[in-house]
């Protein structure tokens, strides 16, 4: 487990960096599973809402976002805080 990966991944969620994000997504999204604690993957699921599923966006990458939070999810569902 590298947990590091998850702040150092943050750098690439910046909304300028749209162009190769469906494979920044696979990375994340297959580097999630139940060992890595959800507090780690918290960070990267507000960057995610912040920089894609927001009014600015364009309807493809609010998609592309969404479906990110749910890949990611549906691996660790206790990622989501509820406070």
């Amino acid at each position: 487990m590298m947990l590091q990966f998850y702040p150092f991944v943050l750098r690439y969620l910046n909304s300028h960096d749209k162009d190769k994000i469906g494979e920044i997504f696979a990375m994340i999204i297959e580097s999630c599973h139940d060992l890595i604690p959800p507090e780690d993957v918290r960070p990267v699921l507000e960057r995610i809402m912040q920089n894609y599923v927001n009014d600015y966006c364009s309807a493809v990458h609010i998609c592309i976002g969404l479906n990110g939070i749910r890949e990611i999810l549906l691996r660790m569902p206790l990622a989501l805080d509820v406070g």
